[in-house]
Order: C-alpha cells, then structure tokens, then sequence
C-alpha cells in the first residue's frame, strides 16, 4: 500500500484548513511522510476505504469522558494518546493513537455532535470552555505559577513566547488575555520579590517586635518605589510597624545575646569574603586613575557597627539620621589605596583593601584624621587599647570588634 493511501483524505483536509496542522504533523499522525501528505493534496484522488469518517471505540470514549471531565486536554497510558485540539473558534477533535495496533484516528466535534454517546463529552468541553483553549494554552496554565505579590494572586507564565503567541492570536493585550485565562493579574516578568520574601525579610529584621531596615537593603528601596509607595507605607501595608531610630541607638538584634552572635557571624564572613576576595581593581581613564574598592567589605563594617565612629560613639558628636532611621558614616582606609603604586598586587590585597586597614568614623573625625595637625594617622596598640596617631595627636578608638584578631564576644 502506498504511503499516500494510509491517509483518511477528508480528515487530512479538516487537520490541515480548520486546525491549521502542518503537512509533517499530518504525517505523523498517520504514521506517515511529509511527501506522500503532499501527494495526497495534489493528487485530488479519494480512496473510499481511508477517506470515512473515524469512530471510537466504547474504551476510548469512556477514557475521552473521564479525561475532559478533569478538565485535562491529554491522557497517555500504555494502550492509548489522546490530544484533545481546537481551532480557538468553538471547533474541537480528539486526536487518538491507540499504541496496541498502531492505528491513529481523528473525532472531529461535527462527527459526533449528533451521537448521543458523545453528547456528555460534547456538553463538558462547551462548559468548562476547552474548545477555547488550546492545548499548548492549558499546558502553560498547568506549568504557570501563581504568586502572590503585595496580596494579589498573580499570574506568572512559565513562557512567556506562548503567552505572547496566543495574545497576538486572540488580539487581546496582556491584562485582557489574562482575564481570558481565568486570572485577575499578570506579572510580565519573572517577580523574585514575592510576599514571602517581604515578609521573611521583616521577621528577620525586628527589633522590639519592628521592622529595622538597614540602609544597606537597597532593594526593599527599590521595591516600594516600583509600588509607588514609601517604604513605612510597604512595612505597614504587611501589618508591621516601622523601627524608626529615634533614640539615637541602633539594636541590631533583639537582646545582647542575638548582638552578640552577630557579630560574630558578620565578622566569619567579612574574614571568609577577605580570603576570597579579587585584588584591587584599577581603571585606566584618560591616564588617571580609578580604583574600585571593595563595596561589600564596606557595608559589612558599617553594619557591624550600626554606624557609629569607632573613635566617639557619636557620644559627643551630633549623629547624622538618614530617612530610614540608620546612621550615617564613613569608611576611612588607615593606608590610603593611592599607595598601590608602591605595592605589589600581593601587597595591596594585603594592606590596603583589607578589613584592617579600614575604620568606621562619623564625618568629623573621618576629616579630623585627615586634617588635623597633618593628618597621616596610624594604627597604634597601646596597653590593650587601640589607638590612631600621628607625631602630634593620639586618639582613642573606643569600640572595635575587626581590628584585633582574637575578638571573641561575652556571650554566644
């Protein structure tokens, strides 16, 4: 037998006008090629015994049945592969292979809609809409999330070139064609700040049962502007209330026994990130030179300290509040990195991008070590205290945890 003549005509016609299918999906379906699909075509000629219309068997319509009664658009076992297709225009069909003989059928919706024995199949699929969706729609739905941002249910499409493909088919745009699926919003991209991840972020960030956040988090920042709201409406809209620094001491935990193990948890990993670290990175601008400084390394110490100056406490000196409660300060590098030039690579790894050769200073003493009676001022240990001097003028450091290595916290 020819290959051309395995082929049911009249349905090959139906696949390929009103579901659109393809010549090399035509073939498969019939265990076929490509070319004799195409012969078929041309040729005009009507083989009686393959050009009838196709009937189930009581199995398949009973699987048929169940399937579309779960509101599933395929079902594999070990006998059978049904694919349940429309046209997105209220035509369906079913698309049986039976794995036992080898013969694959095809139930168009006009076939059957007469035959009492599908008249149920023919009512379920009307209902649950399964003639408006097709079956690469109802396998994104199943693969799709649903995530919840700022307290809504969100659609979030596992493809996105689908979800496009079949918007443009329908010539809806995005909200609307997510109404069409069954859903009040859509996230047009992949959403990493969830509501889980907010509200994780608030739990591990309460001081005396609020929300401190550090200014450091840029990206709770960036969240609530992308929300059109401040950050004490976000904290709020979560049901918390915002840790807003008034009194001039910053907690970092909720007892000196949490403050305690962090920092010492922070001082592991700012010694981890030290090993680890790239070295000193120098841009080449119009033969000047730029060098990048490590901006971890920098807030890690800035959060160890909560801001203050290792050198007054902000005890004397006036603090400067930042709007999200935190204090301001500045990093100062005992070794200024312009000597790199001196250095090898090693070295600079070493001495100068090194979380020893940097101090947290509120911007007085940060300009008073640099100014004051020539400035040029060294790391100095002294009877257990540790101090910065110049030939002229010694200070204190009053609070240091990084400096001396064999730190070890009262309790942990």
């Amino acid at each position: 037998m020819k290959e051309n003549e395995k082929i049911n005509r009249r349905n090959a016609k139906i696949l390929y006008n009103v579901f659109k299918m393809n010549y090399t999906q035509i073939a498969r379906l019939y265990n076929s090629t490509k070319e004799a699909v195409s012969r078929l075509f041309r040729s005009g000629i009507v083989n009686k015994e393959f050009d009838t219309i196709d009937y189930a068997s009581e199995e398949e319509i009973k699987i048929i049945e169940k399937m579309i009664s779960c509101g599933d658009y395929s079902y594999e076992n070990q006998n059978y592969k049904i694919d349940l297709i429309n046209d997105l225009k209220g035509e369906y069909g079913f698309i049986i292979k039976n794995k036992r003989n080898n013969i694959n059928k095809f139930i168009y919706c006009e076939d059957i809609s007469s035959d009492e024995k599908w008249k149920n199949i023919d009512e379920i699929v009307k209902m649950k809409r399964m003639n408006d969706i097709s079956l690469e729609e109802a396998e994104m739905i199943e693969k799709s999330m649903q995530i919840k941002v700022m307290n809504k249910i969100r659609f979030c499409p596992y493809d996105y070139t689908i979800f496009h493909k079949y918007k443009n088919i329908r010539e809806l745009n995005e909200d609307s064609y997510t109404k069409f699926l069954g859903y009040d919003n859509y996230i047009s991209k992949k959403v990493e700040n969830t509501d889980e991840k907010i509200i994780k972020f608030f739990e591990e960030h309460l001081i005396d049962g609020k929300v401190y956040i550090p200014s450091t988090e840029h990206w709770i920042y960036t969240y609530a502007s992308r929300q059109k709201m401040s950050i004490d409406e976000v904290v709020s809209f979560f049901g918390y209330e915002k840790y807003n620094n008034r009194s001039r001491k910053i907690k970092l935990y909720q007892s000196n026994k949490n403050t305690d193990r962090y920092i010492k948890e922070l001082l592991d990993k700012i010694r981890i990130e030290q090993k680890n670290k790239d070295k000193i990175r120098h841009i080449r601008e119009n033969e000047r030179i730029i060098i990048d400084r490590d901006k971890n390394l920098i807030r890690d110490l800035k959060e160890l300290y909560s801001g203050r100056c290792q050198i007054c406490r902000n005890e004397i000196i006036p603090i400067i509040e930042q709007m999200d409660g935190s204090v301001y300060s500045e990093a100062h590098h005992i070794e200024a990195l312009s000597k790199y030039k001196k250095m090898s690579i090693e070295q600079e790894n070493e001495v100068l991008d090194n979380y020893k050769n940097v101090i947290i200073l509120c911007p007085y003493h940060h300009r008073y070590v640099h100014y004051n009676k020539g400035g040029n001022y060294k790391l100095l240990k002294k009877n257990n205290k540790l101090y910065l001097s110049n030939k002229f003028d010694t200070v204190e450091i009053k609070e240091d945890y990084h400096l001396i290595d064999n730190y070890i916290p009262d309790k942990i």
